[in-house]
């Protein structure tokens, strides 16, 4: 049940709920202590059972809180109160990106920055080990002055440096009830996700290529969910249509990338965001320029990796894009 609103829990006074979901609620939440509003993620007490580790909780969430990015919502906070572990964050006012999807949406040039940093933003992450697995349009906001936020890494996973497999987040054993259930949103898994296979950061970069096709041509890519397939099958089976390049007034450089980062095979996809953001930049495209909130830094491509060597698609003679400026009400949001 929803805690009550108006309540304190631990040292937060409980405002609104603005989101739920299958892992738990957010509330929109007054720290007392530090006299400031937070997101507070309250687990759903099914996830707080012998199944979780709390040294593992509290190392990952340490992990997830040192990741200082400006694209990535901040964590101040985790802990446990009234036999529910909870998380603060960072409360952003703005609109999610899945309010810019369909016939009200903002230019092409707008998308196109805010999908690049999204993906500079999950490059930091991954440098830093963490993998997000829920990438989808309802886990980005756009502040009112335009700066990009990449929220809720609550179901992330933290990753040993010396292996690509992740252990599960918040702690979670593994065990056999572990390969029953799947993290994420369908629409959006990468095929190894969906089958419950080990996935590393190359399934975020396919969450990443689903989530910018569905914003720049306003539908998914996955065509036979028309006729009844369950997502979780349509991302496993079907080959979505390249997007049309000259119809969306896109250059043709973004859409060869992402459709590599659509790619069913994690090998065949781009080693890292690193180098899908290196391949985004090919030749300086204008709409990087001038982002708001100052510049983000670019990041090197760390050598070596779990896969081989990939060669960025090939920058095409297509116009470029120059940005614009963002004019949008802000409406309080938060991931679940």
């Amino acid at each position: 049940m929803p805690l009550e609103i108006g309540a304190d829990f631990d040292r937060y006074r409980l405002e609104a709920l603005v989101g739920q979901g299958g892992m738990g609620r957010v509330y929109r939440a007054y720290d007392a202590r530090l006299r400031r509003r937070v997101a507070l993620k309250v687990l759903q007490t099914t996830e707080v059972d012998d199944a979780i580790d709390p040294e593992r909780v509290l190392r990952e969430a340490r992990a997830a809180a040192a990741l200082d990015h400006p694209g990535v919502v901040a964590i101040f906070d985790v802990g446990a109160a009234e036999g529910h572990s909870f998380i603060a964050m960072e409360y952003v006012v703005g609109r999610s990106l899945r309010t810019m999807i369909g016939a009200d949406a903002a230019p092409i040039s707008e998308r196109l920055r805010w999908l690049v940093e999204v993906a500079r933003s999950l490059a930091a992450a991954h440098r830093a080990g963490l993998v997000h697995r829920d990438i989808k349009p309802e886990n980005v906001m756009v502040r009112e002055d335009g700066v990009v936020k990449l929220l809720d890494f609550g179901i992330a996973r933290l990753s040993d440096p010396h292996t690509p497999v992740l252990e599960d987040s918040l702690g979670a054993r593994r065990s056999a009830r572990d390969e029953s259930t799947v993290a994420g949103t369908p629409s959006y898994m990468a095929p190894e996700q969906a089958q419950r296979r080990r996935v590393d950061a190359r399934a975020d970069q396919f969450s990443w290529g689903v989530l910018a096709y569905e914003l720049l041509s306003g539908a998914l890519p996955w065509r036979s969910v028309l006729d009844g397939v369950p997502p979780s099958v349509a991302v496993i089976t079907e080959r979505p249509a390249p997007l049309d390049a000259a119809a969306l007034d896109l250059p043709t450089l973004v859409a060869e990338v992402i459709g590599r980062a659509l790619e069913k095979a994690p090998e065949r996809r781009f080693p890292t965001m690193d180098a899908l953001v290196a391949a985004l930049e090919d030749d300086g495209p204008m709409w990087l320029s001038d982002a708001p909130g100052g510049e983000v830094g670019h990041p090197t491509i760390p050598e070596g990796g779990t896969t081989r060597a990939m060669t960025p698609p090939p920058h095409p003679a297509g116009r470029r894009v120059r940005p614009r400026t963002l004019g949008l009400v802000g409406v309080a949001l938060a991931g679940v």
